[in-house]
C-alpha cells in the first residue's frame, strides 16, 4: 500500500508530494487535468485534498470540489484517513462529518507562501491539525521531522478560522502600509524610511508586508480568505481593508523568468513519443524549444517528422544522435544542438524527458518555481 495520495496537483499539492516524496514516502497523485488512476489514491494509507476553493459570487469560499471529492472517497469505502488541506468556509468540517461520519477526517490547513511552497512545506513556521487523536497521530507519523512545539492540534473550527485570520492579517498588514504610503505623498515624506521605523521594532514581524510601493495584497489566497471571514463575520473593519486594497495601484510589471528548453531522447516508438509530446504540450509553462533526439538506426524517424508535423502547438525539432548511439549520447547531441542555436548560460533551464514518461501539465511551472527558490 502507497504511504499517501494528492487529490489536487497544483502548487499546494505538489508541494505535499515533493516534500513527503523527499522523506522517502511513496505516493500517488489525481487531477481533474490529466492522466490519473483514481485506484491507486484508494490504495493509500493517506489521502490528501489539495483541490482549490475559490471565492463564489457571494464571498463565500467555493467548496463544492472538496465536497465532490470527499462524496465519491465516501462511495468507494475509503478506510483510511482523509487530510483536507484546501482552505475551507467557516463550519465545513462540522458539517461534512455529520454528513459522511464513515471517512476518517483530519483538516490541515496549508500555509504555504505561493513562491515559496516548497521550501515553506519543508520548514514551516507551525502545523495545523485538527481531528481525532487516533487520525492525528496517524497523520504526524508522515511529518516526524517537524519539532512537536511546531505542532498545533485544536478543533476543526479554530483551524478553519485560524487560516482564514491569517491570511486576513496579512491583507490587513498590507493595506495599513498602502495607506501610510497614501499619507506620506500627502506631506512628502519618504514611505520606506517611514515604514523602517515600523516593521525594525522587534515587536513586529515580516518587513515585507510593511514595505511601501509594492503595490496591494493580492495572491491566490490572500484575496478570497480574507473575503470569506469578512462575509462570514459581517466585519466593517476587514471591510475598509478591502476597500483601502481596492484603492491602491498595482505594479506595472511581474517578474518573468527564463526560458526552459526540453530534450527527449527516443527509441521507445511513436506512440510513447507521442504521449510524451503531447504532455509538453500541455504543460502551464511553454517550454521554448522542444528537441526529440532519436539514433541513427532508429526505423521510425521518417514517423518521428511526420508526428513533428502535425504537431503544431510548439517548435519541436528533430534531429539524429551524432554521439554514441545510447541515452548519454542523445542527451548530449541535444545539448550541443541548443547551445549552437542560442546562448545557453547558467541561467537557462534545460528538462529532460524520457520518450516513455510523460509530465504533469504543470510539471514545468513547478520545477521552475521550486529552481526560483534556491536562486
Amino acid at each position: 500500500m502507497l504511504d499517501f495520495s494528492v487529490i489536487g496537483l497544483g502548487s499546494v499539492g505538489w508541494a505535499v508530494i515533493h516534500g513527503l516524496h523527499s522523506k522517502g514516502f511513496t505516493y500517488a497523485g489525481y487531477d481533474i487535468i490529466g492522466d490519473h488512476d483514481w485506484s491507486k489514491i484508494l490504495k493509500s494509507k493517506v489521502a490528501f485534498i489539495c483541490s482549490s476553493t475559490p471565492s463564489g459570487t457571494d464571498g463565500k469560499l467555493d467548496c463544492s470540489s472538496v465536497w465532490d471529492i470527499l462524496c465519491r472517497l465516501n462511495k468507494n469505502n475509503y478506510s483510511n484517513i482523509v487530510v483536507i488541506k484546501s482552505t475551507l468556509s467557516i463550519g465545513f468540517m462540522d458539517e461534512v462529518t455529520k454528513k459522511l461520519p464513515n471517512l476518517r477526517l483530519v483538516y490541515m490547513p496549508e500555509f504555504l507562501r505561493e513562491r515559496s511552497c516548497y521550501t515553506w512545506f519543508l520548514d514551516p513556521d507551525r502545523l495545523v491539525v485538527s481531528g481525532s487523536t487516533k487520525d492525528v497521530k496517524g497523520v504526524l507519523k508522515l511529518f516526524e521531522w517537524i519539532p512537536k512545539d511546531k505542532i498545533i492540534h485544536t478543533k476543526y473550527i479554530d483551524a478553519e478560522i485560524g487560516k482564514l485570520a491569517h491570511n486576513s492579517y496579512i491583507a490587513t498588514k498590507v493595506s495599513f502600509t498602502n495607506d501610510i504610503e497614501r499619507i506620506c505623498g500627502i506631506y512628502n515624506a519618504d514611505p520606506r524610511d517611514t515604514m523602517k521605523i515600523v516593521w525594525t521594532d522587534r515587536r513586529v514581524n515580516c518587513a515585507e508586508h510593511l514595505t511601501p510601493l509594492l503595490g496591494p495584497y493580492g495572491g491566490k489566497c490572500v484575496v478570497k480568505d480574507m473575503k470569506e471571514l469578512m462575509v462570514a463575520g459581517n466585519s466593517d473593519f476587514l471591510r475598509s481593508v478591502e476597500r483601502v486594497n481596492n484603492l491602491v495601484q498595482r505594479p506595472e510589471a511581474n517578474p518573468t523568468y527564463s526560458d526552459v528548453d526540453v530534450i527527449i531522447p527516443t527509441n521507445h516508438g511513436i506512440d510513447f513519443l507521442f504521449r510524451a509530446l503531447r504532455s509538453v504540450i500541455n504543460q502551464t509553462y511553454k517550454p521554448k524549444t522542444v528537441v526529440v533526439v532519436s539514433d541513427k538506426s532508429a526505423d521510425y524517424n521518417l514517423e518521428i517528422r511526420q508526428l513533428i508535423k502535425d504537431l503544431k502547438q510548439l517548435e519541436i525539432m528533430h534531429i539524429i544522435n551524432d554521439g554514441p548511439q545510447n541515452v548519454s549520447g542523445a542527451i548530449n547531441t541535444g545539448l550541443r544542438y541548443l547551445t549552437s542555436k542560442r546562448n545557453v548560460d547558467s541561467n537557462s533551464f534545460i528538462a529532460l524527458l524520457d520518450d516513455d514518461d510523460w509530465w504533469e501539465n504543470r510539471y514545468l511551472e513547478n520545477c521552475i518555481k521550486f529552481a526560483y527558490e534556491y536562486k
